[in-house]
Parts: C-alpha cells; structure tokens; sequence
C-alpha cells in the first residue's frame, strides 16, 4: 500500500496513473496531488480539528472562503462539527479516525488509501464510523484502495476484492462473487465460510 501511494520505493515495480508510468517527480507531485492516504496509526498534529482538517487544502493554496467551506461540509459529513475547536489531544480514538478520514476526503482525491482505518474501534464505534464514511465516500467517488483482515469490513465497503496470500494474489474478482466461491479451503477459512 506504501508502495502504490508512493511512500516507499520499490526496487521491482512501477506504478502507471492514466496509462502513463510514474517517472518524474513532476509526476510524482501530480500524483501525490491526487491521492490521499489514511494510515492504520493515528497521526493527528498539534492544534484544533480544524486545524487538522485544513491541513492539506493550505499546503496546497486552497483560499481561505474554500476551506471553509470544505471544512464544514466535511465535519458535518463525519459528525464532528462540535469538535471543530477542540484540542485534538482533547478527543477520543473514534473522534481521532473521523478527523483522519475527514482530512483525507477533504482533499477531493481521486485515489484513497486506507490502512486498516477502523482496525483500533470497538464494534460500536467502528460501526457507526463506517455507517457515516460510507454516503461520504459514495458522493466523492473516488477509488479506494483498503486494506483489511477484516472479513465484514471487506463485504460492508469493497466492490472488487483481492486476497493476497504471502504477497502473492491467490484471488482476485468481485467481492460478492468470491464470497460465494471462495478459490480455495484457505480463502474461505480466512473470510469466515465454508467451501461451497
């Protein structure tokens, strides 16, 4: 996932955005541009939730009436909007996933990464964020590429699966599909099901 977000080099591989490989670091700028990444860790900065949530539409330039505006919509898509003044030391685990996820929609991407996003969340937290990120990730549109060893995550968010097995792809189809024909005992133990 670090590779494909160009966080990491890889020493065998490519990554090709538009049809076109990845090469240059005016390139790489575009790209970086265009995607957002959400780590499993949580990395929040010192300041406010808005300031957190702001954060990239200023390193970008965005005006000042822009973020406002897409601060707003966001906080209010993720249920936060009474925290936007709060000391992000100040708020709990769950508060801390939706700012993340908030501050990484903000951006319009049109790839989103996400680590293990709700892997830290009690069932009923995790719950009520998926249930809210869901519609937001729905109006943006965007392609996301989620990474999970959770079975339910996976059949609550993905259209398209694919399960990896020691770094190799063992299956690769739509997520609703491989649920009803998991390829192998392995895949369907890993996904909670019995061979059919």
């Amino acid at each position: 996932l670090r590779i494909a977000a160009l966080l990491q080099s890889a020493e065998r591989s490519s990554i090709i955005f538009n049809n076109h490989p990845i090469k240059t670091n005016v390139q790489s700028l575009h790209y970086h541009r265009s995607t957002a990444f959400v780590p499993q860790r949580l990395v929040l900065y010192n300041g406010s939730v808005t300031d957190n949530v702001a954060l990239g539409l200023k390193i970008r330039g965005a005006s000042p009436s822009l973020i406002r505006e897409k601060i707003s919509a966001m906080l209010n898509a993720f249920k936060i909007t009474h925290l936007a003044k709060r000391p992000v030391y100040q708020i709990s685990g769950g508060e801390a996933r939706r700012v993340m996820l908030a501050r990484a929609l903000v951006l319009s991407p049109k790839i989103l990464f996400l680590d293990e996003p709700f892997a830290d969340l009690d069932k009923q937290a995790k719950h009520a964020l998926m249930n809210d990120f869901l519609p937001v990730l729905s109006q943006t549109g965007c392609t996301t590429i989620f990474i999970t060893h959770n079975y339910e995550e996976t059949y609550q968010l993905s259209d398209r699966l694919i399960v990896l097995f020691g770094g190799k792809i063992v299956q690769n189809g739509q997520t609703q599909e491989i649920f009803k024909r998991p390829a192998s005992q392995e895949i369907a133990d890993f996904l909670g099901l019995e061979k059919r």
